[in-house]
């Protein structure tokens, strides 16, 4: 936000401390950010149908992202939880100490979960030609730019958790 000032900005996320310390973060450095709580893992609205108890939008306790967040976006930008749970003891103390487990880990027999919720809910977020851009693992590049080519209107970009930028097709 403070390279592009005109930019209108949002920030998702589902923990109301993050969202929180956020608002504190974007008001010390004088941001104009507006803040929402919304479930990434709720698919509601353009991106699919209710969630496993039949609520969506106003009905549900915490909105999916497209009801939070409806755009249209020019570039929608996560982090989400990527640690495989069986990495958890093998993560940097700079990193456990400071975020909730919540935020990190992910179950080994799902790590692309919100991923995939993520992608189907830009669908109903984004601008046609618009970007979608992840941190993601370093062990599941393939995986993403398979998920990647699932997006065939936008362009994907990925950062690898300390390795750089996965570039292939359907990438910029």
């Amino acid at each position: 936000k403070s390279l592009l000032p005109d930019a209108v900005v949002t920030g998702a996320d589902l923990s109301p401390e993050a969202l929180a310390v956020a608002r504190g973060n974007a008001a010390a450095l004088g941001l104009d950010v507006a803040f929402v709580r919304a479930d990434a893992l709720r698919a509601c609205g353009a991106s699919g149908g209710a969630d496993a108890s039949g609520a969506c939008g106003a009905a549900a306790a915490v909105p999916g992202l497209v009801e939070a967040c409806p755009g249209p976006y020019d570039v929608v930008v996560s982090n989400p939880p990527y640690v495989p749970e069986s990495e958890r003891g093998a993560l940097r103390r700079n990193v456990a100490g400071y975020e909730p487990a919540e935020a990190l880990f992910v179950p080994d027999d799902d790590p692309l979960r919100f991923y995939r919720a993520i992608a189907r809910a830009a669908r109903g977020m984004l601008r046609s030609g618009g970007a979608l851009c992840f941190e993601i693992h370093e062990a599941f590049g393939g995986e993403m730019l398979r998920l990647a080519s699932l997006l065939p209107d936008f362009d994907v970009v990925m950062a690898m958790q300390g390795a750089g930028e996965v570039t292939g097709p359907q990438l910029m």
